[in-house]
């Protein structure tokens, strides 16, 4: 069983309330609370992430949530399309990713020249 506290989503992370209920251990208090957040070596990231445990980002992280956000598609790769997968094991920058890729310039000539599968029924 897991019993994960955090601050709800959509609730204000200033609310001391609201950060207190996702803090329900005694040792924590509002007053304590407030001296966290009012001290000069708090970030809003490290404040959501480890008092508030929201997942975040970093201010400084390779990649921007407005940028993750840009590249999204609606396009689906085709069935029995090959795919290639990469694989970035960080060790000093963000943390472990994979992504996948088709091979863009094969797939479209295969769409001009009418040979991809998708186009042969």
């Amino acid at each position: 069983m897991l019993h994960e506290w955090a601050v709800p989503e959509k609730a204000d992370v200033e609310d001391f309330a609201a950060v207190k209920a996702a803090n329900p251990f005694s040792g924590v208090t509002i007053d304590g609370l407030k001296d966290k957040y009012g001290s000069p070596t708090m970030t809003m990231q490290h404040w959501r992430r480890f008092v508030c445990n929201l997942p975040t980002r970093a201010d400084d992280a390779a990649i921007q949530e407005a940028e993750w956000g840009n590249a999204r598609t609606k396009e689906a790769i085709p069935v029995g399309e090959p795919i290639y997968l990469g694989l970035d094991v960080a060790y000093k920058w963000d943390t472990t990713a994979c992504g996948a890729a088709v091979d863009a310039v094969s797939y479209e000539a295969g769409l001009r020249a009418g040979q991809h599968p998708d186009t042969s029924s």
